[in-house]
Parts: structure tokens; C-alpha cells; sequence
């Protein structure tokens, strides 16, 4: 079992607790026998992380670049599922959202991640029960970090895209969650200064 990150000077959190790490990172949710039948796993997507060519807005290799536009997100504890939120459309909405993600820690906890499951992982991260853990998650305020992150790709069936701030008002690929289920793709920049926050990326058509 591993769980690394891609090389990036900005730190996408793992847990709510994570720390930082080099290397790539793995991360593949297998869903145990009481998921749907016929549902496919989700994993992350790593690639060459010294590509610095421009792409469009599909799965792609840490350390592309992309243009977009920002669209800021309210800064309220729960900009994570906001940003989702705003990427997947259809009236999703955030609060629905980091919901249908506690639902899924507390129900799927025997599902993996890099062989190693939720229920595993939120004990060694948190030091508490998925149960709990799903609970906690329900508060407004509590953050969301990559668990979260995979979980959603997965419930809604999309591949999700994190950048951070480059330069010439570009945006740098640090992380890809895939889903192979997924007909489309949610951007989202992640920021650590002048604090930790996510916001929504959309392209400038």
C-alpha cells in the first residue's frame, strides 16, 4: 500500500490532515460486492510531470498547462464541494453533495483505496470510525481533501481536474482523478496562500 504525491510546489491534501510527499500519487477506489453491480473502479491519473504544454480541458499529465477563468467560491469551510459543485452543474449543489460523499464513507467503507480501504485509511489519517468520520464531514465547516475528492468523481461519474495558480494568468495540473465512467471533466484550483482553498476553473469558450 502507497499513497504518494505528484511532484508540485503546492500541496493538494490528501486527508484533512495529510501532509506533503514526493513522487506520484496512487489512488484507486475498488468498490466492494454491495456497490452497483457493473460500476467501474476510479483512480488517479499521474503522468510526466515536466509537460508544460498546453491542453484542453480533459484528463492529463501533472504539470500541463491550461487557460481559464477563475470563478471564486464562497470561502465558507466547504469550498471544495462547491467547486465540485459548480463543475458538475445540473443543480448540484454543494451541500447535496458533501452529503451523497459522507453517505458513501459511511456505507462503502469496505470499498479500497490502493488496496488498502476507506475504513483503514480514516483510521490511520484521523484515528476514528468511518462512521464518525461521515458524521464530521456533515459539518459545513469541516474541509475536504482527496478522500473526498475520489469519492465525488466517482458518485458523479466525472474525472476531476486540480491546478493551481501558474504564470501569464495560466493554470498548472497537479493532480487527475479518473473515473472511467466519466463522459466529462471538472477543473478546480487549489491555493494555499494567503489560505487553503479551492475555487472552480472553467475554459474561456
Amino acid at each position: 500500500m502507497s499513497m504518494t504525491t505528484p511532484p508540485s510546489q503546492t500541496e493538494v491534501p490528501l486527508y484533512r490532515n495529510a501532509g506533503k510527499s514526493n513522487g506520484q500519487r496512487n489512488l484507486q477506489i475498488d468498490i466492494d460486492s454491495n456497490e452497483v453491480a457493473g460500476s467501474a473502479p476510479g483512480s488517479v491519473f499521474c503522468g510526466k510531470p515536466d509537460d508544460e504544454t498546453d491542453s484542453t480541458d480533459t484528463p492529463g499529465s501533472p504539470g500541463q498547462l491550461v487557460e481559464g477563468v477563475l470563478v471564486e467560491q464562497p470561502e465558507d469551510g466547504s469550498c471544495l464541494f462547491h467547486s465540485i459543485a459548480y463543475g458538475v452543474g445540473k443543480g448540484c449543489e454543494a451541500k447535496g453533495l458533501r452529503k451523497e460523499v459522507a453517505s458513501f464513507i459511511e456505507l462503502q467503507s469496505k470499498s479500497s483505496i490502493s488496496g488498502t480501504s476507506i475504513e483503514e485509511w480514516v483510521t490511520m489519517t484521523e484515528g476514528t470510525s468511518p462512521q464518525e468520520y461521515a458524521k464530521d464531514l456533515l459539518n459545513p465547516f469541516t474541509w475536504g481533501g482527496a478522500l473526498e475528492i475520489a469519492i465525488a468523481a466517482k458518485i458523479k461519474s466525472v474525472n476531476i481536474n486540480v491546478y493551481e495558480a501558474s504564470s501569464n494568468g495560466k493554470f498548472k495540473l497537479i493532480s487527475t482523478f479518473t473515473e472511467p465512467s466519466a463522459q466529462r471533466t471538472v477543473d478546480v484550483v487549489y491555493r494555499t496562500k494567503p489560505s487553503k482553498h479551492y475555487d472552480a476553473l472553467r475554459d474561456k469558450r
